[in-house]
């Protein structure tokens, strides 16, 4: 695919911010999150399947099998072909999100 190296992408919402930070440069894979709340910082370690209480030191694992999100995605669309739940992925969603990838929105 023909990306960036690197990215930095800042959201601004009417009660919080957001920040993104994307990048190839790293030799091990790394994918965290950490919330910022109000009283604790949650950092979310989606490799180790974890999520951390900095404040209170309180360790939260939600070991799965790692391939369990994708088969429950590929059978929710499989779901949708047959005709067994609705496509909640209107023209209009996808109108959006390409108006955002475009930072048109």
């Amino acid at each position: 695919i023909d990306t960036e190296d690197s990215a930095l992408y800042l959201a601004e919402y009417p009660n919080m911010t957001a920040e993104l930070h994307l990048d190839y440069f790293g030799r091990a894979p790394v994918r965290e999150l950490m919330l910022i709340c109000k009283n604790d910082t949650l950092k979310c370690n989606l490799i180790d399947q974890t999520v951390k209480f900095l404040k209170s030191g309180k360790l939260i694992s939600f070991k799965s099998e790692r391939d369990l999100y994708q088969k429950a995605e590929l059978e929710f669309f499989i779901n949708i072909i047959n005709g067994k739940v609705p496509n909640t992925n209107t023209i209009d969603l996808a109108k959006r999100v390409l108006l955002l990838t475009n930072g048109e929105l």
